[in-house]
């Protein structure tokens, strides 16, 4: 029998977590406007992997990897209570970061509206007054908007401090935000518009607005990490790894 035991502060444990993610998060926006952006780089390859908006450069890599620890963190709480609902959650999160690694959101959206999913997406619109998006908000939409309704009131229910609470209602603000940016994104001509409007390039507030978009969504899963780490702490105060050997 193997016991791992690592003897740790918890709060200064989780500040730490919490401002080396964001330094990084940081960074990768500075890279974005320095590498990406501004073109310190001459070559396209390079400058795609910098950007902050894209699906397939470093920041969409680090995103599925914090929303994966997110989900391992849920499930250590699940195997603690063995509440349905922590399950619930935890699989929500392996879901979505599954989907961020793939873009499986993206790709079913896309599948829908080729077999036909735009009359459908016709009925939505003409019901809610709204023009043309991308498709796979009305196909995950309901389902995304029940979890965090789902998520909330169960998280404040169980989250026992004013502070954890006021986090998990951020976190999902955060995302709310980032779909919101979404639907925006996916108006035909929406950005070309408000930089008209606001008087910068079209170029400008598109990249911008989708990078926003993306450190929203990256920063709201920060707070969740946050979150439920400071709950499995406060749940699981002493934790030992015990390794058997077969």
């Amino acid at each position: 029998m193997i016991e791992l035991k690592v003897n740790l502060n918890a709060r200064k444990f989780i500040t730490a977590v919490f401002a080396a993610v964001v330094s990084v998060e940081i960074l990768f926006l500075l890279l974005d406007v320095i590498f990406n952006y501004g073109k310190l780089i001459p070559i396209g390859s390079l400058q795609r992997l910098f950007n902050f908006a894209r699906e397939d450069s470093l920041q969409a890599w680090a995103a599925s990897v914090q929303t994966l620890f997110v989900a391992l963190v849920i499930w250590c709480i699940y195997l603690k209570n063995r509440s349905r609902a922590w399950a619930a959650i935890a699989a929500f999160f392996t879901y979505l970061a599954i989907d961020d690694g793939s873009k499986f959101h993206e790709r079913i959206g896309t599948a829908v509206k080729g077999m036909g999913g735009d009359a459908g997406r016709d009925v939505a619109e003409a019901t809610l007054s709204l023009d043309h998006s991308y498709t796979w908000q009305y196909v995950f939409g309901p389902f995304l908007v029940s979890m965090g309704i789902f998520i909330l009131f169960f998280m404040w229910r169980e989250l026992k401090t004013k502070n954890l609470r006021l986090l998990i209602f951020a976190a999902l603000a955060c995302y709310g935000l980032a779909v919101g940016l979404d639907f925006i994104e996916g108006l035909p001509g929406a950005y070309d518009d408000i930089g008209a409007y606001v008087g910068f390039s079209g170029k400008f507030v598109n990249h911008f607005g989708r990078v926003l978009e993306e450190f929203l969504e990256l920063f709201g899963t920060t707070l969740f990490l946050v979150t439920f780490l400071s709950h499995f702490v406060r749940i699981s105060p002493k934790t030992t790894i015990v390794f058997e050997k077969s």
